[in-house]
């Protein structure tokens, strides 16, 4: 009898070495993205325009959303709001999709350069000057969410590296 245990343990042990290597190739490679969205199932009915980045270790995303929704949004998910009292910068999904262009693209044109340097941060990243920021962010690592009141945007970002 032990023999017939031992080939099904050895078999059962690398069905479930199998498993595990397949679930950490899906969580290493797994990526999601979509740019201007009517909508997504996992953001609240009232987000529109959704733009996003997710992978198993970073989560970021904008929507057009009420400030009411939020409100309601940020109580749901435990958000501890503060109103914004200095102007805040946010990454955008954009900063994951696109790439951001390198003095190697432009030799010897350091004008074109910071030019299109300046234009790509300005399509990855937004300053917030008015609504609610919650979270904390040290470093690559942390959640942080920022409305922009005037423009109604939620701005959402969340990393586990």
């Amino acid at each position: 009898m032990s023999f017939r245990v031992r080939p099904l343990a050895i078999a059962s042990l690398a069905f479930l070495g199998l498993l595990v290597a397949l679930s950490c190739h899906h969580a290493l490679t797994y990526r999601e993205a979509g740019e201007h969205l009517a909508r997504v199932a996992w953001l609240p009915e009232e987000a529109s325009d959704v733009s996003y980045y997710r992978t198993a270790f970073v989560v970021v995303y904008e929507c057009r959303i009420s400030e009411p929704a939020f409100r309601s949004l940020a109580r749901r998910r435990g958000w501890d709001l503060e109103p914004i009292r200095e102007p805040t910068t946010v990454t955008r999904p954009a900063w994951f999709l696109t790439r951001a262009p390198g003095r190697e693209d432009f030799p010897g044109d350091e004008e074109r350069f910071d030019r299109d340097l300046a234009a790509w941060l300005d399509r990855v990243q937004v300053v917030v000057r008015e609504g609610y920021a919650a979270g904390d962010r040290v470093g690559d690592q942390g959640e942080v969410v920022v409305y922009d009141g005037g423009t109604s945007r939620l701005y959402h970002f969340w990393s586990a590296r």
